[in-house]
């Protein structure tokens, strides 16, 4: 699945809260990013054109009625299916240069690359054994 920058962005807020989301959540959870409403909700119907989410019915929130919105794919599964375009060398390298580029990542990112990077090995090595 490929998302753009601001999908993507807001599936980071979704995977952060853990739990489906109305658009003003989205809003009030997104570090440095103002979205306008209208943008907010483009990019919305966009990723449930993907796949990416789902509406999941209405709350009412004082006199506005909004929707809420959650996730179809899980932060693991997204990132399992961008590396999974990669040849092993070519992944390697990738997240090698990510590393050595930006070495700030949380834990929660490094335990991903972990997650992946051993079930690679072990995908690996159920080929190599066939």
């Amino acid at each position: 699945m490929d998302l753009s920058k601001n999908e993507l962005q807001i599936m980071t807020v979704f995977w952060d809260a853990d739990r489906p989301l109305t658009g003003a959540e989205i809003i009030k959870a997104s570090e440095g990013k103002e979205w306008k409403e209208r943008s907010l909700h483009s990019i919305l119907n966009n990723l449930i054109e993907k796949g990416a989410i789902e509406w999941q019915g209405s709350v009412r929130d004082g006199r506005t009625l909004s929707r809420v919105y959650a996730p179809l794919i899980s932060f693991m599964d997204y990132h399992e299916d961008v590396f999974a375009k990669f040849a092993p060398v070519e992944l390697m390298q990738t997240v090698s240069a990510a590393i050595q580029k930006r070495q700030s990542y949380d834990a929660k990112t490094v335990d991903a690359l972990n997650n992946i990077m051993r079930n690679l090995v072990e995908s690996l090595r159920e080929r190599d054994t066939e």
